[in-house]
C-alpha cells in the first residue's frame, strides 16, 4: 500500500513536471515569435518614415515655382487698321497671364514674366488668308519706363520677326512701360507703336 501511495505521488509529480515543462516550452516559444516580430515592425516603421519623408520633398518640390519664358503675340487686323485705331485693330495675348483678365485695349495689356528667364514678342495678320504678313521690328523702352525688367532686347536668331528679351535676374517691384513697332507688310509697308506692359512674378 505505502508502494502504490509512493507510486501515486511519483506518478502525479511527473504529469505536474510535464504540464509545467509544457508551459514553459509554449512560454518561452511565444515570447520568440514576438522577439521575431520586433525587428519586422521597426523596419516597417523605417519604411513608413522614408514615404512620409519622401512626401514632404515632393510636397516642397511641388511648392517651389517653376520659372517659364513668356510668349506674347499680337493679332493685327491688317486691313482696317490705322494709326487712330490701332487700340481697336490689335489683340495682344500671353501664355502666362489669365485669359479672362486681358484688356481689350493693347496700351493696358499686362503680361508676365520670370527672373532671368525670356520674353518673346511676335505678330500675326487677323486674316491670314489675304497673303499679308506683320513682324516685330523692335521693342523700346519707353521714356517714363518704370520699372526695369528688361535686360536686353535682341532679334530671335531661329525665327524670322520674332523680338527676344532677357529679363534681369532679381526681383524687381512695379511695371515696365515699353512700346513695341510692328511692320505689315503689305503692298505698301506700314509701321505701328503698341505700348502694353510688363510685370515680374511675384516667384522666386
Amino acid at each position: 500500500m505505502e508502494k502504490q501511495t509512493t507510486f501515486h505521488s511519483t506518478f502525479m509529480k511527473f504529469i505536474l513536471f510535464i504540464c509545467i515543462s509544457g508551459l514553459l516550452i509554449s512560454f518561452v516559444k511565444r515570447q520568440t515569435f514576438f522577439a521575431d516580430e520586433r525587428p519586422v515592425l521597426a523596419e516597417n516603421n523605417v519604411s513608413e518614415a522614408e514615404v512620409s519623408n519622401s512626401a514632404h520633398f515632393n510636397q516642397k518640390k511641388n511648392a517651389i515655382s517653376v520659372r517659364e519664358d513668356t510668349n506674347i503675340l499680337l493679332t493685327v487686323d491688317t486691313e482696317n487698321i490705322t494709326e487712330e485705331t490701332v487700340n481697336e485693330h490689335v489683340k495682344i495675348t500671353d501664355d502666362r497671364s489669365n485669359p479672362a483678365e486681358n484688356s481689350s485695349s493693347p496700351s493696358d495689356h499686362i503680361a508676365l514674366v520670370d527672373k532671368n528667364m525670356k520674353v518673346y514678342w511676335s505678330a500675326v495678320p487677323l486674316n491670314s488668308e489675304g497673303g499679308t504678313t506683320v513682324d516685330v521690328l523692335g521693342i523700346f523702352r519707353k521714356p517714363e519706363g518704370g520699372a526695369e525688367i528688361l535686360e536686353g532686347v535682341f532679334r530671335d536668331p531661329n525665327k524670322d520677326g520674332v523680338i527676344m528679351g532677357k529679363i534681369k535676374n532679381k526681383k524687381i517691384d512695379g511695371l515696365e512701360y515699353y512700346n513695341i513697332m510692328i511692320r505689315i507688310n503689305g503692298v505698301t509697308p506700314q509701321t505701328f507703336m503698341i505700348d502694353p506692359k510688363l510685370k515680374m512674378t511675384t516667384g522666386d
